[in-house]
């Protein structure tokens, strides 16, 4: 059954939840954030060779489902995702063919959704309807304060750990980058196969060069209080540090693009896409950097080509609704803009896109507010996705 818990993977207890009480609701961005400023004070817990944190949250049946330690497994996969972001289903799929192979011979996965502070009945549904798409068969859990999201201090989705069965992390990775994925991957391989000198070696893993962290991290705050300078000064000190890590990159392509600097942007593009040849940020900023530069006919029809792909992809719908909305066929624009907003209600690229419309509209007011809306939303937490 999807969302079922897997019969030989780990000590996870499942009892019906009636009546669960989540004490202290955790405003998780503004804290996500506060970590993010302090991150390289100290080693943080969730960093390789630290323990992982138990935690207990509900299935898509309503079952309260407790993460302990010590662990059954062999090695235990814990995924943090969100359905309307590209790279977390990508990532899913991936990982539900490793357990496919692997789950009679003690791989588990845990699969934790980070969706937004409230899930609501509709999009309970809809997740229920991924994976069931997507035949998701691993445990999936539902964190709807984001209260796990804060506790193992999340910064990108999808970010996936490996944990043994001491309950010990061996390896964190942020995103899906190019060589940190295929290095997850080869772990569980060779963890698994009896014939170890038929798989893939494991290579050195990839982590970010000393101190990269710290710079992208002071850069992501810049970058949400509106500082670009000082956000791009940190930004390009970290990709010079690590010249394989497309975080940086990435929030750099986004800079150049508000600042409308879209030669720096494809350059920084062109970049990731040498690191991880099949990035959909990519496709998606390119269409948007087309709308800037007013191929607006050719990027709407790429952008529906991408939302038939993926219908769940809250920034894609808001490009085409903003890409709409260039061409003043408003009507069109705002009911997208609804639809993203259904699907994300915490990324403030949708609303800072809609006050872009709104103003075309001649509407100042309801474009005034959607710009404080994404200030407050950007304020709270940047995702790099």
């Amino acid at each position: 059954m999807v969302g079922s818990v897997p019969p030989a993977a780990m000590q996870l207890r499942s009892t019906r939840d009636e009546g669960v009480c989540m004490s202290s609701k955790i405003k998780i961005l503004t804290a996500a954030f506060f970590f993010v400023f302090f991150i390289n004070s100290a080693k943080g817990i969730t960093d390789a060779d630290s323990l992982a944190y138990p935690f207990t949250l509900l299935d898509l049946q309503g079952n309260k489902i407790s993460f302990n330690k010590p662990l059954l497994a062999k090695l235990t996969v814990l995924v943090f995702w969100s359905s309307w972001e590209i790279d977390s289903i990508n990532m899913l799929i991936k990982l539900q063919k490793y357990y496919d192979k692997y789950k009679d011979k003690g791989l588990s996965i845990v699969s934790v959704c980070s969706e937004q502070q409230k899930i609501r009945n509709g999009q309970e549904d809809t997740i229920i309807e991924l994976i069931k798409d997507k035949k998701i068969s691993f445990t999936i859990l539902l964190d709807e304060d984001l209260k796990v999201f804060s506790l193992y201090r999340i910064i990108a989705l999808p970010t996936t750990f490996l944990i043994s069965p001491g309950f010990k992390i061996k390896l964190k990775v942020m995103g899906i980058p190019l060589m940190e994925t295929q290095n997850l991957f080869s772990i569980i391989e060779n963890e698994f196969e009896e014939k170890k000198e038929k798989t893939k070696p494991v290579v050195k893993l990839y982590q970010p060069q000393k101190g990269t962290a710290r710079f992208l991290n002071l850069a992501l705050l810049e970058f949400s209080r509106d500082r670009y300078e000082a956000a791009k000064n940190h930004a390009l000190k970290a990709a010079e540090l690590d010249s394989q890590y497309v975080d940086p990159l990435i929030l750099l392509a986004r800079i150049s693009i508000d600042e409308n600097k879209f030669s720096d942007a494809e350059d920084f593009l062109t970049k990731i896409e040498k690191l991880n040849p099949k990035s959909e940020t990519v496709e998606l900023q390119r269409l948007f950097l087309k709308i800037k530069l007013q191929k607006t006919d050719e990027a709407i029809l790429q952008l529906r080509n991408f939302k038939a792909k993926h219908p769940a992809n809250a920034v894609a719908l808001a490009y085409l609704a903003y890409a709409y909305g260039v061409k003043k066929e408003f009507d069109e624009s705002l009911k997208l803009f609804a639809v993203a907003e259904n699907i994300s209600q915490n990324d403030y690229i949708i609303p800072a896109l809609k006050s872009g419309v709104l103003k075309l509209q001649g509407k100042e007011e309801e474009s005034r507010q959607e710009l404080l809306k994404s200030i407050d939303l950007k304020r709270k937490g940047i995702k790099l996705d």
